[in-house]
């Protein structure tokens, strides 16, 4: 598995260069599911990253079949902070309570 660091810091990278080829659109900074199962930051990154970066708007399920689940029995949460190549700077943040994740929908854009 990636080093979380560096994962954040390769994203921070890529969102401060807009016009170089790359797709405007959202770069996923960090994703945790189940943070409030005791589960480390950022362990959904690279899930949630390969469905919504380089896209303007992404409409992220929070279900088995999009993230697995990592600690069963457990209610959890879910949280995405990403930039946007083009438009607005700094990160934006998504919170899904506990009770709220599964079934719901993540909205993640960039304007």
């Amino acid at each position: 598995m990636a080093d979380p660091s560096k994962v954040l810091l390769a994203a921070l990278v890529l969102a401060g260069v807009a016009g170089c080829g790359r797709d405007p659109g959202l770069v996923v900074l960090r994703a945790t599911y189940g943070a409030s199962c005791g589960q480390a930051p950022g362990n959904v990154t690279l899930a949630v990253a390969e469905v919504c970066d380089g896209l303007a708007a992404c409409d992220l399920p929070i279900a088995p079949a999009v993230l697995t689940d990592p600690a069963e029995g457990c209610e959890k949460d879910f949280e995405v902070v990403w930039a946007c190549r083009t438009g607005s700077p700094g990160a934006r943040r998504v919170y899904l309570p506990a009770q709220a994740t599964l079934g719901a929908h993540a909205q993640l854009a960039c304007d």
